[in-house]
C-alpha cells in the first residue's frame, strides 16, 4: 500500500526544511536506511534516510522548495500502484484545513501544509520579442542634445554667447563645465581642449539595476530568530580592554618555528587564553536558565565561522582537557566541516563561552551579540602596531582590543571585569597558556 513520506525533523530547533537535493529518483527502489534526500536545516545540509521501503512513485516538492515539518514530500508504494486515491485524500485534507483556517478555527498545520497534486501543465505561449528601436540619425541626435544654455534641471547657465555657440557646435553640455569668468560665467577659454566626450560621459551613466531578491536560507532564518531572541531577552552590557601583545607575537613565532603539526594563529592563542582564564572564573563560564544559573563543569568554547549562507558557532567541548596543538587541530577540523555543512547538532550547540574574531578583516574593535546558552561572548579585534608608552617612553608596540558582551542576569560588571583582567594577564604573559597542557 502506498505511504506518504513527510518532511522530517532533523534538528531540535528545526521548524521547516528546504529540499536541497533528491538523492533518489522516480522509479527507484527504496529500502529502510537508504539515502533518500538532502535537506537544508537551520544549521546544516543533512541526509534524510528513508524509514520505509517501496518504489518511489511521486515527488511532491521540487529541489529548493521550503516546507513546514510534516509536509508530504514524496510517495512510496509498489511498482505500478495507482496513487490517485492518495493524492485525492491529500487534496481533501488540504482543502479542509484551508476551510477551517478561513473560518478562524484551529488548524492542523501538518495536514494544512499538504500540497495539492500538480495540475496538468498549461501550454506556454511563445515569447514576444520586441522589435529593435530605430536608431536616430546623427542630425536627430544633435537636435536632441541639451540646450547649450540650460542645464538638465532647467536652470539657466551663465555663459557668454560665444561660449554657447562653441558648446553647441561641439555638443558639450555646459552644465559639466566650470566657468572662470565674472561670477562663474563660462567663457571661450573654459571650453578649450573640451569636445563632445564631455557630453557623452555625462549621458552615459550606468543604467539603474533591478532589485535582487535572495532566498533566505534555513540557517539565515535561524540566525535572525536566535539573535532577536538573544538581543531582546538578554540585558547586554559591554566591557572593552586593550591588551599589549608584544610577547604574544614572539610566543607565536617561536611556537610555529618549533613544531610543524599546525600553524598556530592568534585566534588559537586567544581561545586557549580564554580557556585558562575561565577555569578561574566559573561564574563567567555560565548560562542563565530562567530562575537559576548553570555553571558548566567543563569549558565548551564556541567560535564563530562565517559561511556564505550565514554564521555558525562550532563548539570545542571540554577544552580544558586539551593541549594548545590538539585544540587548534580540532578548531580547524570543525571549521572545515562547518563550511562543508557537515556538522552534527551536538557540534554546534551547548557552548558555555564564545569567541568571535573579525581581526583578520582589519576591524579594530566591535561588540558581539551573546550566543545562548552562554552568558558571555568575546569580540576580538585586529592585532595592530601603534605607539605605546613603556616606562615613560614612547615606542612601537603590538596591541589588540577585545570586548566582552555579558548577560547581566548571570554576570555582573565587576565579575566580567575581573575575568577580562585575568585574560589580559594570560595574553600578556603567554607562557601561562602552556602551563595547562
Amino acid at each position: 500500500m502506498a505511504s506518504v513520506v513527510e518532511m522530517p525533523r532533523l534538528s531540535d530547533t528545526m521548524k521547516e526544511g528546504t529540499l536541497a537535493r533528491w538523492v533518489s529518483k522516480l522509479g527507484d527502489s527504496i529500502e529502510p536506511g537508504d539515502e533518500f534526500a538532502e535537506v537544508e536545516t537551520d544549521k546544516a545540509v543533512m541526509t534524510f534516510e528513508s524509514f520505509d521501503e517501496g518504489v518511489l512513485l511521486a515527488l511532491l516538492i521540487e529541489e529548493g522548495d521550503t516546507v513546514p515539518l510534516g509536509t508530504p514530500i514524496a510517495i512510496l508504494g509498489e511498482e505500478g500502484e495507482d496513487i490517485a486515491g492518495v493524492l485525492s485524500d491529500m487534496q481533501a485534507k488540504a482543502d479542509a484545513g484551508k476551510a477551517i483556517s478561513e473560518a478562524g478555527g484551529p488548524v492542523d498545520e501538518k495536514k494544512a501544509a499538504a500540497p495539492a497534486p500538480s495540475p496538468e501543465p498549461e501550454p506556454v505561449a511563445a515569447p514576444v520579442v520586441a522589435a529593435p528601436a530605430p536608431v536616430a540619425s546623427p542630425e536627430a541626435q544633435v537636435a536632441s542634445a541639451p540646450s547649450a544654455g540650460v542645464g538638465a534641471d532647467g536652470i539657466r547657465i551663465k555663459a557668454s554667447p560665444l561660449a554657447r555657440r562653441i558648446a553647441a557646435d561641439k555638443g558639450i553640455d555646459l552644465a559639466t563645465v566650470a566657468g572662470s569668468g565674472p561670477q562663474g560665467r563660462i567663457i571661450k577659454r573654459d571650453l578649450e581642449g573640451l569636445d563632445a566626450t564631455r557630453r557623452v560621459a555625462r549621458s552615459a551613466r550606468r543604467a539603474p539595476k533591478e532589485d535582487t531578491v535572495v532566498r533566505a536560507s534555513q540557517m539565515r532564518k535561524a540566525i535572525a530568530s536566535r539573535l532577536i531572541e538573544a538581543k531582546q531577552g538578554a540585558p547586554h552590557f559591554y566591557l572593552n580592554m586593550t591588551i599589549n601583545c608584544d610577547r604574544l607575537v614572539d610566543f607565536r613565532r617561536q611556537l610555529n618555528a618549533s613544531q610543524s603539526d599546525v600553524k598556530l594563529s592568534y585566534n588559537d592563542l586567544v581561545m586557549r587564553a580564554c580557556v585558562v582564564a575561565l577555569l578561574d572564573h566559573p561564574e563567567v563560564n555560565a548560562a542563565w536558565e530562567g530562575n537559576q544559573i548553570r555553571q558548566f563543569g567543563g569549558v565548551h568554547i564556541g567560535f564563530a565561522v562565517a559561511l556564505p549562507t550565514g554564521l555558525i558557532t562550532p563548539v570545542v567541548r571540554n577544552a580544558e582537557g586539551k593541549g594548545l596543538i590538539e585544540m587548534a587541530q580540532e578548531v580547524r577540523s570543525l571549521a572545515g566541516r562547518a563550511r562543508d555543512q557537515q556538522l552534527q547538532p551536538d557540534e554546534y550547540t551547548g557552548n558555555s563561552f564564545c569567541v568571535s574574531n573579525l581581526g583578520m578583516f582589519g576591524i579594530e574593535r566591535f561588540t558581539a551579540i551573546i550566543n545562548p546558552p552562554a552568558a558571555c561572548i568575546l569580540a576580538v579585534g585586529a592585532l595592530r602596531e601603534e605607539p605605546v608608552v613603556v616606562d615613560g617612553n614612547i615606542q612601537v608596540g603590538h596591541t589588540m582590543t577585545v570586548s566582552l558582551s555579558c548577560d547581566h542576569r548571570a554576570v555582573d560588571g565587576a565579575t566580567g571585569a575581573q575575568f577580562l583582567a585575568d585574560l589580559k594577564h594570560v595574553i600578556e604573559n603567554p607562557v601561562n597558556i602552556l602551563e595547562w597542557n
